[in-house]
């Protein structure tokens, strides 16, 4: 990097992205920065949700990519009200069937697969009470991060198997 060093900003990636939602692990992504004037607003904290315009997923942000700040290809969720888990949503825009319906209803007639945020926005959802809210989030936490450390262990034994194959060929 050069003097102006100061001035710049990394940009969250789709490696970025993939990673938090725990498709890519242990590999090296290109670090892309930007102006960092007035992209506070779009600034990424730990927790964060996040959702891919491109690929209709949503994330939540590690605290790995903290301080990392989002591009065009993505938008990130903030609650307006209380009565609302973040988990729970996170759940919701990626396994609902009548949200999936929603997107495909609303992006009829577009023949660019991104998604625009005013069509994100138009999406409705109906809310059960936050207590079961909170407890569907926390399950589908718990189940990505179970999901993610099973598919961990096939790769791994998939490795150490063609590894010990590899010495009778």
């Amino acid at each position: 990097m050069n003097d102006h060093s100061a001035e710049l900003k990394k940009i969250y990636s789709n490696e970025n992205f993939l990673d938090d939602f725990g498709r890519l692990k242990n590999t090296e992504t290109q670090t892309i920065y930007s102006s960092a004037k007035q992209m506070n607003r779009f600034t990424i904290a730990t927790g964060d949700l996040i959702y891919n315009l491109v690929s209709s997923n949503a994330v939540i942000s590690s605290e790995r990519y903290a301080g990392l700040i989002i591009n065009q290809n993505f938008a990130m969720l903030t609650r307006k009200t209380d009565l609302l888990d973040l988990a729970y949503l996170w759940f919701v825009l990626n396994e609902s069937q009548t949200v999936k319906h929603q997107r495909h209803v609303l992006m009829q007639g577009s023949v660019v697969p991104k998604m625009p945020p005013t069509v994100l926005r138009q999406i409705k959802l109906n809310l059960p009470p936050l207590e079961k809210q909170r407890l569907v989030g926390q399950y589908y936490m718990n189940f990505n991060r179970y999901y993610r450390l099973k598919q961990q262990r096939l790769e791994l034994s998939k490795k150490i198997n063609l590894q010990f194959l590899d010495q009778f060929s």
